[in-house]
């Protein structure tokens, strides 16, 4: 079941998401910059979920976050994000420790991140040491706590990892979130600039297909329903991560404008807005919406 418009009527310009969501028994939803902004829930975007669970509809959230997900539960509700609005949960930290648990390096790992992202280290088997030369692999989570607005400050962890020859474990592959009206840098930007260096990464979370399917299994898992890819819409604020991984996925796709690409679509009609995918999109959503609402 899929919906999605043809190629040159791509993307339709939407007011809400009422009668354009209504043929998808499946929704994933992204978290930062749909539904909050880090500081407070909007409150509409999570009415329009509400709305769609009560017709029917089941909805999983997606988050990029580099944490388990029992983690977000409680900052979800700190914000006003009601449970209600969701039947699962799922996180790139949850995908990380998945890895780590499976296939990944057994050995120490070199944790780079903000010490609030303490929950992923203490999920994993692995010892997290602050000795690089002990270290197999990096485990990164984002940038360090007083440097957040300084790559380059990081360049030299990186350089120390590159001549250890040490894989980087990104646990969130976004560059960018956006934090009130200010746009921080992510894990994702740390792990393109050790690619740059010649280092290797390996990362876990939107924009990859995995992900998707994570969120559908458990979908299926909560409610005992089985759902397709092209019986899924996904919603989101991001070109390179919800966007792409939703066509990466086979599934249709709603993008909400006002996050982290509010400065290049801000005061364009809807005309403009298509020529402006057109002209500078890799991934060109099935729809457009300036922010979540029923």
């Amino acid at each position: 079941m899929n919906s999605s418009p043809s190629d040159s009527a791509r993307p339709l310009v939407l007011d809400g998401l009422k009668d354009f969501s209504a043929p998808f028994p499946a929704v994933i939803c992204d978290l930062w910059g749909v539904l909050h902004n880090g500081v407070a829930a909007f409150e509409p975007a999570v009415d329009c979920l509400r709305r769609m669970r009560a017709r029917g509809q089941a909805v999983a959230l997606l988050t990029n976050a580099p944490r388990p997900h029992a983690v977000i539960i409680p900052q979800l509700d700190s914000l006003g994000v009601s449970r209600d609005c969701r039947d699962a949960i799922v996180t790139s930290g949850d995908l990380t420790r998945a890895y780590l648990l499976a296939e990944g390096p057994k050995g120490p790992l070199f944790h780079l991140g903000p010490p609030r992202d303490q929950a992923l280290a203490d999920c994993i088997p692995n010892e997290i040491t602050r000795d690089m030369n002990r270290a197999e692999a990096i485990l990164c989570s984002g940038l360090l706590e007083d440097h957040e607005d300084d790559l380059a400050y990081h360049d030299q962890i990186l350089k120390e990892a590159l001549t250890g020859n040490l894989t980087l474990v990104c646990a969130n592959p976004d560059r960018v979130v956006k934090i009130g009206d200010r746009l921080t840098c992510c894990a994702g930007a740390l792990a393109e600039r050790y690619e740059q260096l010649g280092g290797a990464v390996v990362r876990f979370g939107k924009p990859d297909p995995s992900a998707y399917g994570h969120a559908l299994k458990c979908l299926q898992e909560k409610t005992g329903k089985e759902f397709t890819a092209g019986e899924t819409l996904v919603i989101g604020d991001s070109l390179a991560t919800d966007i792409k991984g939703a066509a990466l996925s086979g599934m249709t796709s709603a993008f909400v404008n006002s996050g982290i690409h509010q400065d290049e679509l801000a005061g364009r009609d809807a005309f403009q807005q298509k020529n402006w995918f057109q002209e500078n999109a890799e991934t060109i959503p099935d729809a457009v919406i300036s922010h979540l609402k029923w």
